[in-house]
């Protein structure tokens, strides 16, 4: 597992992800990414996104490990919301 984010991503946990739903257009196209096994928390946010009205998802395939893998660079992960108040 890789300390980090691909750098402009926008980091966001399931439970506060709500905010950045409301943030974006849904006319965007999203990538979204993990750090688990088999893009589990990928999936499970490319359909809360799909359901909130977004139509251009698309995992990355590998998450951050295979981000890192291919020799792209990452930048420190900025506390979430939840994890800046536990």
């Amino acid at each position: 597992m890789q300390d980090g984010i691909i750098p402009g991503a926008v980091p966001a946990q399931p439970e506060d992800i709500d905010p950045v739903v409301a943030t974006y257009s849904r006319e965007l196209e999203i990538v979204v990414y993990c750090a688990c096994p088999n893009e589990e928390s990928a999936g499970m946010a490319a359909n809360h996104l799909k359901q909130a009205g977004f139509k251009k998802i698309r995992p990355l395939l590998g998450g951050i490990d295979a981000w890192v893998q291919a020799g792209q660079p990452v930048e420190r992960a900025l506390p979430s919301a939840s994890t800046a108040t536990s």
